[in-house]
């Protein structure tokens, strides 16, 4: 599923002119790991959902810190954009174009439905379920 986004996002920014294939691979790897971010916080809220419908209390965190997310979130997103870097090279990119350039087209409604399957609809699921949830951060 990962693979198939990475090759989406790859065959798109590899056409460009003004992007080298390692600047393409860069770019994949920071919307594969989009991608696992938006599945991992849709799961959460469906977790949420599911067992606080049972309780009635409501939690609050209070106010976001910023400063906690700047020290610990970039360095986090960094290490797994290098970790995702590392793993999509060359050799595995060559087996993905030889898997999905099986024909001429790529981009056709069955590819493109895929992907809003595994890369919009979680997020919008994120997002507009999220108001059902008895957690809030703020």
């Amino acid at each position: 599923m990962y693979k198939f986004i990475f090759y989406f996002f790859y065959k798109s920014q590899i056409k460009r002119d003004d992007l080298t294939p390692m600047q393409a691979k860069s770019v994949s790897s920071i919307f594969v790991a989009w991608t696992f971010l938006n599945h991992i916080l849709f799961i959460g809220v469906l977790i949420n959902i599911c067992l606080f419908q049972f309780y009635d209390s409501t939690f609050k965190i209070g106010k976001p810190n910023y400063i906690y997310f700047m020290a610990l979130g970039i360095p986090i997103s960094i290490l797994i954009v290098s970790i995702l870097n590392k793993y999509f090279n060359e050799s595995r990119i060559n087996d993905l174009a030889e898997k999905y350039d099986k024909n001429d087209r790529f981009y056709t409604i069955i590819t493109i439905i895929k992907f809003i399957v595994i890369f919009l609809l979680p997020l919008f699921g994120f997002f507009f379920l999220g108001k059902y949830t008895r957690i809030h951060l703020w």
